[in-house]
Order: structure tokens, then sequence, then C-alpha cells
């Protein structure tokens, strides 16, 4: 930028004006002369030139010696302007008075003047002030006019449209020679500073809140562990007045251990590790100890440690939990392993077995090492699959467990078990499904109990069918000959009438022994379950050769052919029991035995795992086979049978001796049944 040395026009005119003036003064002086003193027009004429000569060389002269002086101010002035104008401050002078004489551009921008009105001179300096403001400004400013020095003021600021600003302010007096002329004053816009120290004193005042309002300790200490910092419940977690200092406590009068949590604490500042966790064990103020886990980070500036900051947490009551649980687990885990029930956990999302108790490993026959990590779904029979998916949707999904329900699973040998099966959920703390228990109970014995159940319902059902049916016939029998009697007793007695009267008490007589012998049958069989009152050791070849006596008259009527071994053996058992046993097989064998040349064999087999071992057959056209799967059942009988009641004895009383008996065909009718010795 091109400087300019020129002086501003207005001092040419200020030296014009000073020769005008000074040439009408020497005019009228001229004149003054001319006509007071009689003199001429050529002296007043070269008195004029020869001053005004004179004046013109001052003046020149003048001007000339304060030209360059005039020059430097000049420039000096407007460096300085410029200066200004460059600088982020606002620069703002006033004279004695308050009245500004100069703002620099960022000034007139922020209070919202114009160059033209500071020029006007219409301007105060304590108009720029806020009104609260104004009082303490005028004050300072009168301290800065009389020499004093005052520290940056802090002052709100109101613009030309009213608003207000928070500035710095800097004021410094301007002098002429030794005289004080004015006051400058360097401005700064503190605006975003406030805003950003309101924004750290809310957050501040925030910080404090939170902490105060949380239940854990916080705390802030410096590198030598004396506390600059604690929240209110750090008093009264420590049992300290609640105006205590924390500058007054320092961290080895909370911990137990105070010489490890020092030493800590200087390892964390020398290693500079910005973090850590870890659990001690804090003192009170009385001197009681408590569990507590200290989270501390570093606090730093620059690249510099230059405290602790952290949280301390009271786990009393997560210790006391802990306590608790492991407590409680100790009790799940014994009643895990000690319940006779079957007891598995399987994930949701593989399906896999992840633990079993050892009811369930008897159960299923596999040790916990290759039972883990097997599918549920492989131990299940794939007929189950279907139902029990559809269990698992309809129940464990939408209420968390399922209605009891059977099914069967397979053991390691192969084997089917069945069993009764409730699941529940299992689910994490967010609520959502990780796994499922199962209880597992083997329902072998029950079906063994429900199967006897059927056959006793059936043996219910049979008797009040015979009562109800096969009771009929005889009691019809008796009935009617009782009226034929009846009627015949009024009549003549004839031999005629004799005779009937003879056939008539025949038929009741007839009646009353099927019925009796029915009844009997009956009761057989409701006590051929029974514990035997008295057992000793029974030769089964008498038994057998008693049995045979009293049917002698049948089997010699029909031609049968009875072979039987020599020696059938001896079971300790009741004598009656082993009578009805094969009183109602042979029994049996008689009535079926319908060929021309029948046989009846009673066989003594090899024993089995010290059981007796029997066969009874004849050669007859055999068990029809609508019958056979159901002979043993109380009141089934062949269209030439009697009661039906038999063979469900002889099964009854093979179960009392721990045996069993099965029924086949083999060229006739074949019964091979086992006895135990019965043990007390």
């Amino acid at each position: 930028m091109e400087r300019d040395t020129r002086p501003p026009r207005t001092y040419l005119l200020f030296f014009l004006g000073i020769f005008l003036l000074a040439e009408i003064c020497l005019v009228v002086l001229d004149l003054y002369y001319l006509y007071g003193q009689s003199g001429t027009v050529g002296d007043f004429l070269f008195d004029f030139l020869i001053v005004s000569a004179i004046i013109m060389t001052l003046v020149l002269f003048t001007y000339f010696a304060l030209r360059g002086i005039l020059v430097r101010y000049i420039n000096s002035e407007r460096r300085f302007h410029e200066l200004a104008d460059l600088l982020p401050e606002g620069i703002i002078e006033s004279d004695l008075h308050g009245w500004v004489t100069y703002a620099n551009d960022i000034a007139l921008a922020w209070f919202g003047y114009s160059q033209a009105e500071i020029e006007r001179g219409a301007l105060n300096i304590l108009d720029f002030i806020d009104e609260a403001d104004r009082e303490r400004a005028l004050e300072n400013m009168n301290i800065t006019l009389s020499g004093g020095e005052l520290k940056p003021a802090t002052y709100r600021i109101k613009k030309k449209d009213g608003s207000v600003f928070p500035v710095q302010m800097s004021t410094s007096r301007i002098t002429r020679g030794d005289r004080p002329a004015g006051v400058r004053a360097v401005v700064t816009d503190i605006s975003e500073q406030k805003r950003i120290e309101d924004l750290v004193r809310d957050s501040e005042k925030k910080y404090r809140e939170l902490a105060d309002s949380l239940p854990e300790i916080v705390f802030e200490m410096d590198t030598d562990g004396n506390f600059t910092y604690v929240n209110a419940n750090a008093r009264r977690i420590f049992g300290y007045e609640e105006g205590a200092r924390p500058e007054t406590i320092n961290v080895k009068d909370v911990m137990a251990d105070s010489t490890t949590a020092v030493d800590e604490m200087r390892l964390m500042v020398r290693t500079r590790t910005m973090q850590v966790s870890r659990e001690n064990l804090a003192r009170r103020r009385d001197g009681s100890t408590f569990p507590v886990m200290i989270s501390g980070q570093l606090i730093m500036e620059g690249d510099r440690p230059v405290g602790i900051r952290g949280i301390v947490a009271d786990i009393s009551d997560i210790k006391s939990a802990e306590k608790k649980i492991g407590e409680s687990e100790e009790k799940y885990r014994s009643l895990f392993e000690s319940s006779i029930d079957g007891i598995l956990v399987v994930g949701l999302s593989t399906g896999k077995i992840t633990e079993a108790n050892q009811a369930f490993l008897d159960m299923i026959g596999y040790p916990i090492e290759e039972l883990k990590g097997r599918s549920y779904a492989e131990l299940t029979p794939a007929r189950w699959h279907a139902m029990e998916t559809e269990i698992i949707g309809n129940q464990v999904f939408v209420r968390d467990y399922s209605d009891e329900y059977e099914k069967e699973i397979i053991r390691k040998d192969g084997t089917i078990v069945p069993v009764s099966v409730r699941r529940w959920m299992i689910k994490d703390d967010s609520g959502t499904p990780i796994g499922m228990w199962s209880i597992l109970r083997d329902i072998t014995e029950k079906k063994v109990r429900d199967a006897e159940i059927e056959r006793i319902n059936a043996e219910l059902i049979g008797y009040a069918h015979t009562v109800s049916h096969d009771l009929k016939g005889p009691i019809h029998e008796v009935t009617m000959a009782g009226q034929t009697v009846e009627m015949l007793l009024d009549r003549q007695q004839t031999e005629e009438v004799k005779g009937y009267l003879a056939d008539s008490f025949d038929v009741m007589r007839h009646g009353l022994d099927r019925a009796n012998h029915l009844i009997e049958d009956m009761l057989v069989l409701a006590e051929s379950g029974q514990v035997p009152k008295e057992v000793v050791p029974v030769s089964v070849s008498e038994t057998v050769a008693e049995v045979l006596a009293e049917r002698f008259d049948d089997i010699r009527m029909r031609g049968i052919d009875v072979r039987l071994d020599e020696d059938l053996g001896v079971v300790v058992a009741s004598p009656t029991h082993v009578y009805q046993i094969f009183s109602n097989l042979l029994k049996n064998a008689i009535l079926y035995g319908d060929t021309l040349e029948p046989v009846i064999e009673i066989r003594s087999l090899r024993s089995d795992g010290g059981a007796h071992r029997y066969l009874v057959r004849d050669n007859g056209t055999g068990i029809p086979d609508a019958v056979i799967d159901r002979i043993f059942v109380p009141f089934t009988k062949g269209e030439s049978g009697d009661t039906g009641i038999g063979l469900s004895i002889v099964q009854k009383l093979v179960d009392v001796y721990g045996g069993n008996v099965r029924a086949y065909n083999d060229a006739g009718a074949c019964f091979e049944l086992t006895l135990k010795d019965y043990d007390k």
C-alpha cells in the first residue's frame, strides 16, 4: 500500500485561513495609519506589500516546518487504526468525559454503530455498558484516568438494537505529555467462553448431582491418595460427618489394608494403567469393614497423571447373595443328583443334551461323557417326534411348561423304556429362552400295573356279565321248575304227576348245582391272587396223581391216554395252589381233547434260573385264534367251555410264585408254565 505523505486538506485550509486573517488585519492597520497619520497611498501599498511578504514567508515557513511532523503523526494514526482493524478484539478510545473518539471496525460491528456516528461525537463509552454494570464501569474508568492499574473486568455490553453480550475489557490511560487525555479500552467478546463456562458449570452440576444420587461412592484423589472430591454417599457409608472436607481424608483412612491400597495406587500411576477394577476390603471410620468393588481411572493433564477418579460399590449384598447362591446351588445339585426321576437339560439352539442326573443316566444306560452333545431326538423313537414337537410348540413355548405326557426313550442297548415327561422352559436374565428342563420317570412298572388293572377291570366286567348272564340260565331253570312243582302239587298225586315232580326236582337240583359251581369258581378266582397262608414242599407228581384220580371217570369214558413224567419235582408252595393250577389245566385238556385218540401229556421241563418248568398239552383241535391272545382273561371260553374262569385262576396263582404261563398251539393246545419256590 502506497504511503500518503501529504498533509490532509484541512491543514492547508487552516494555514490559508491564518494568512487571510493576517492580511485583513494588515489592511485594517495600514488604513488606520493612512488616515490617522496622514500617510500616502504609496506608503500604504509599500507597507502592505512588505508586511504581506513577511507574513507569507512566516506562514510558509511554519507550514513547511510543521508539514513533516503532521505527516508522521497522520501516518502513525493511520497505522494504529489499520492495526486495530486487524485485531480480533474491539478497540475503543474516549476522551476524559467518555465520549468515543475512535472505534475499530470489529467494535463497530459488535455494537451495531457506524463510523459516521463516532465522528459526530454523539456516543459515550458508558452508553455501551449495561445499566447493571454501568456504575462499576464508571468507577473503573476513573481509576484508570487517575493512573491506577486494574485487572481485566467483565461487563455486559448493550448493542444498538438493545441486545446484550458478555465482554472482557482491559483499559489504559491515554496521555498528552504528562496529562491524561482519555481512555483506551481493549474489548474481547467472551460469549463463546461464557457459553462454554456455562456448559462446564452445568456439566459439573449435573456430574455432582448424579454422583450424589448414586448409591455407590464416587471419588477423585490426587497421586498421593488425598481425596479432592467425594459424593455425599461416601461420607455416609464411611461414617464421616456431612460437612467433612474430602482433602482431610486419605485413601489409607478408608482401606482395611492401607499398605496394599497405597502400593496399588502408586503402581497404577507409575505404570500409567488407565483403568483398573478389583475387589478390596474397605474400612469405616468406626473400624468395621465391608467388601467393595473399586473401579478407578487415571486423571491426565496432557501426558501427565495428576490423580485417580473412580467408583466404589459396596458389594456386601452381592457377596451375601453369592453365598446364598452357592448354598442354593449346593441344594440344587443335591436335589438334582438325589432325585429318583431322571432330569436332563437340553440347549434350545442346538437341541443337544448339556446336563443329566444320575437317575437319568441309570435309566438310559449312557455315561455322562457319551450323553453330552447327543441330540435329545436321538433318544426318542421316531414315532414320538411329531407329538413331542406339537407339545413343545403349543405348551412349552406358550406358557413355559408342558402337561405330563407319555412317550418312549431308547436305551444305549437299544431297548425301549416307557416314560412320563414334563418339560419347562429355561430363560436367561433378559427373559430369552435358552433351554429346557425335562423330568422323566420310568413307567415300566406303571405300565405293568395298568395292564394288571385292565385285567382286573376285565375280570370285574366279566364277573358282572356272569352274574347278569350265566346265572340267568340256572336261575331260570329253578324258577320254571318251581312253578311246575307248584302247579303239580295242586293236582291229584298220580304216578304220572309224581314222575313229573321228580323230573322238576332234578331240574331244580341241576340248576342249583350249576349256580353253586359258578359261584365257587368265582370265589376261587377272587382268592387266587392272595398270599398263601402256609407253604410246604409239595410233590407235584402226587398232586397230579390226585387230580387224575378225581377225573378218572371222565378220562376212562373219553378214552384219554395220559402220559406223564415219573418225577415232576417238588415245589415249595401252598398244596391247594398247586392242586388248583394242575386241576384247571387238566380239566381244560380233558374237555377240549376232541379227537378219536385223545392224549394228555404232563412234562417237567429243564429248570430256568431256579424256576420249575412244566408243560401240559393235549392233541385236540387247539385254541381258536380268536381267543388265544386273551385266553387268560376271566370268562374267556370256547363254544363248549364251562365258566371261563379256570385259566384265569391258573395265571393269578402262577403270578403269586413269580412265574409265568403262556398258551400256544402245537398239534393241540399247549400250556407252558414256570413256578418258583415261595420265599416268605
